[in-house]
């Protein structure tokens, strides 16, 4: 924020109390180094926007199956990923153990790892409370959370550490 003359500091102020309203330590850690070692960006609401590599149709199926909720709504199989969407899981069942690298949770990563995993790329926006754990494998480019907000389809990572809904989207 400083390095783009963002004076604006609440985004970050409430990135602190939503990653200290994790309750997981480990966790809390994780994702701090993760992020980092990481331009990411952060949202106005103290989130941060990470990137999701779909299924290139009309709603965003994701590539791997499983279960989760998208707006209150049960799927079990390939996960629609509309925009708007969100998306969940319990946390008891999103696994912590950083090193087993595919196993279950909502998997969301930085632009390199999700624009390669599937042919469509999302950014999400998640709540650093909701991370559960950060895998070891694929150099540590990606984290699994229990729940994410789906925004939109890019071309392209975004390159500000602020998210300007109407000027970032590409």
């Amino acid at each position: 924020m400083i390095r783009d003359g963002d004076d604006r500091y609440t985004g970050l102020v409430r990135f602190m109390e939503n990653l200290a309203a994790n309750p997981s330590r480990k966790s809390r850690q994780q994702l701090f180094t993760w992020l980092t070692d990481r331009d990411m960006t952060i949202t106005p609401d103290g989130c941060f926007i990470g990137y999701k590599g779909v299924q290139n149709d009309e709603d965003n199926h994701s590539m791997s199956s499983g279960r989760a909720t998208v707006n209150g709504t049960t799927h079990i199989g390939h996960i629609p990923n509309p925009p708007g969407a969100v998306v969940e899981m319990p946390r008891t069942q999103v696994s912590d153990d950083r090193h087993n690298g595919c196993t279950t949770g909502l998997h969301v990563g930085t632009w390199d790892y999700a624009s390669a995993f599937g042919p469509k790329t999302l950014i999400v926006s998640v709540n650093p409370r909701d991370v559960v754990s950060v895998p070891k494998d694929c150099g540590y480019q990606k984290l699994r959370t229990c729940r994410y907000t789906v925004l939109d389809a890019v071309r392209n990572p975004l390159t500000h550490t602020t998210y300007q809904p109407d000027a970032d989207i590409a």
